[in-house]
C-alpha cells in the first residue's frame, strides 16, 4: 500500500512539474512551493520503505545527495553572508533545491517495478500530454487571440516572446523525455515511439524554439545513430567530441560571430548581450568569491535582485548562461555537482555497452544532453533541476538492473 502511495505522489509530482496544473488559477511560483512540500511528503512516505531496498546501487544516491546537501548548505550560508537573508528568503532560495531528495522515490518507483519500460513510458506520457496542451494554448493564445490556460501561456511572462510570437517552454523533461524515446524506438522498433519522438522534437522546433535545447535534441539523436553504427570504441569517442565541438561552437555563438562578421555589443542582439552578461556576472567573482561563488540567490531579496540587475537599465538573466550560473553560485564545487553525475552516466554506460544492454542508447543520448545543453542551460537552475532525480534515480535503476542480470 506504501509503495502505490509513493507512485501516485511521484506521477503528481511529474504532473505538476510538467505544467499540467497551471490550467488551474495558480501561478507557477505557487506550483514550486507545492512541489517542494510534495517531494517532502514524498521522501516521508516511502522511508521505512526505502531502508528495505537493498540495491548497492542506491549507494550513490546517498553519497551523491550527501555531497549535494553539503555543498547547498555551504551555497546558502555564502548566499546568506552575501545578502543578508530572512527565513523566509531561505526557505525561497532553497526550494529547487530541495526537489533533489525526490531522487529516493523515483528510484524506489522505478527498482520495484516490474516492467520498468512500462513505467518510463508512463512517465512519457504524462510529459506527452503537458507538451500537447501547451502546443494548444500556444496556438490558440498566438493565432486565435484566445487565452485559454493564461498562467500555461505566460507560464514565464510576456518577455519570453521571439519574433512576437509567445513561446511556451518545453517542461524541465524534455532533456529526460527524448534520450527514453530513443531507447524505446532503438529496443522495440514500434512506430508508437518514432510518433511520440517525431511530435516532441516539432514542439521543441516551433513552440519553445530554445537554442540550446534544440541544439541538445540533435545531439542526442545523432549521438544514437553514431553508437548503433559505431565500428570502435576509439571510433565512437572521437565522433562525440567532435559533435560536441560543433554544438559548442553554435551554443556560444562562434558560428554566429563568424558568419556574419559583426561586432558584438550589448545592442547587437541575445549573443552579444550574453557575452555582456558573462562579463558582468564574472566580474563580480573578484577577491577569491570563485572558490565558493556568490552563495544561493533568493531573487525575493533586494541586494540579491538588485545584484542580478547589473549596471544596464535592464533585467539580466544569469539562467542565460548555462553551467556558469552554477558555478556563479557555488565557486569550483560545481564541478561536483556536474562531475559527479557524467562521472556515473558514463560508467553506467560502459557497464551497459558491455553486456549489449538496450539502456546504453539511452545513457549516450542523455549524456549528450546534458554536455550540450549545460553550455547554454543550467540543468541545476530552477527551470530544469526537477529533471535531475529522475536522471540519477533511472540511472542507477539501469545499473541495478544490469547487475541482477
Amino acid at each position: 500500500m506504501k509503495i502505490k502511495l509513493n507512485e501516485a505522489l511521484v506521477y503528481l509530482l511529474i504532473v505538476i512539474a510538467s505544467g499540467i496544473t497551471l490550467v488551474f488559477p495558480f501561478v507557477l511560483d505557487t506550483w514550486r512551493t507545492i512541489i517542494t512540500f510534495l517531494v517532502i511528503l514524498s521522501v516521508a512516505t516511502c522511508a521505512l520503505k526505502y531502508r528495505k531496498v537493498k540495491k548497492k546501487n542506491n549507494r550513490f544516491i546517498t553519497i551523491y545527495v550527501l555531497i549535494y546537501s553539503i555543498i547547498v548548505l555551504i551555497g546558502i550560508i555564502v548566499g546568506n553572508n552575501s545578502f543578508h537573508y530572512t527565513l523566509y528568503e531561505v526557505f525561497y532560495g532553497l526550494r529547487q533545491y530541495i526537489w533533489m531528495i525526490a531522487v529516493f522515490p523515483i528510484y524506489i518507483l522505478l527498482v520495484r517495478s516490474r516492467n520498468i519500460d512500462r513505467t518510463l513510458e508512463k512517465i512519457i506520457n504524462i510529459v506527452l500530454f503537458s507538451l500537447a496542451l501547451r502546443l494548444i494554448t500556444w496556438i490558440s493564445g498566438n493565432y486565435l487571440g484566445l487565452d485559454l490556460f493564461p498562467n500555461l501561456f505566460y507560464e514565464y511572462g510576456l518577455v519570453w516572446t521571439r519574433g512576437g510570437v509567445v513561446r511556451i517552454d518545453a517542461t524541465c523533461f524534455i532533456g529526460v523525455v527524448i534520450p527514453l524515446l530513443l531507447y524505446l524506438y532503438g529496443k522495440y522498433h514500434a512506430i508508437k515511439y518514432l510518433y511520440k519522438l517525431c511530435f516532441t522534437v516539432i514542439y521543441v522546433l516551433l513552440v519553445a524554439q530554445t537554442r540550446m535545447v534544440i541544439i541538445a535534441v540533435c545531439g542526442s539523436i545523432i549521438s544514437t545513430i553514431f553508437f548503433k553504427r559505431r565500428k570502435t570504441q576509439k571510433r565512437l569517442l572521437v565522433q562525440m567530441l567532435v559533435l560536441l565541438s560543433i554544438a559548442a561552437a553554435f551554443g556560444t555563438g562562434l558560428v554566429d560571430l563568424i558568419l556574419q562578421h559583426m561586432n558584438i555589443t550589448v545592442n547587437d542582439g541575445s549573443i552579444g548581450y550574453r557575452q555582456y552578461e558573462y562579463l558582468y556576472y564574472s566580474s563580480l567573482l573578484i577577491d577569491n568569491r570563485w572558490k565558493y561563488g556568490m552563495g544561493i540567490i533568493s531573487s525575493i531579496n533586494y541586494n540579491a535582485k538588485r545584484m542580478l540587475m547589473g549596471n544596464l537599465n535592464t533585467t539580466m538573466y544569469l539562467d542565460d548562461l548555462g553551467a556558469f550560473e552554477c558555478f556563479f553560485q557555488f565557486g569550483i564545487l560545481s564541478f561536483l555537482l556536474y562531475g559527479l553525475l557524467i562521472f556515473y552516466l558514463i560508467k553506467t554506460f560502459f557497464k551497459c555497452d558491455h553486456f549489449g544492454n538496450a539502456f546504453s542508447i539511452y545513457l549516450i543520448a542523455q549524456l549528450l544532453y546534458i554536455l550540450i545543453a549545460s553550455i547554454g542551460l543550467d540543468i541545476f537552475g530552477i527551470q530544469r533541476i526537477f529533471s535531475v532525480p529522475f536522471i540519477v534515480a533511472i540511472a542507477c535503476a539501469i545499473s541495478s538492473r544490469v547487475d541482477r542480470s
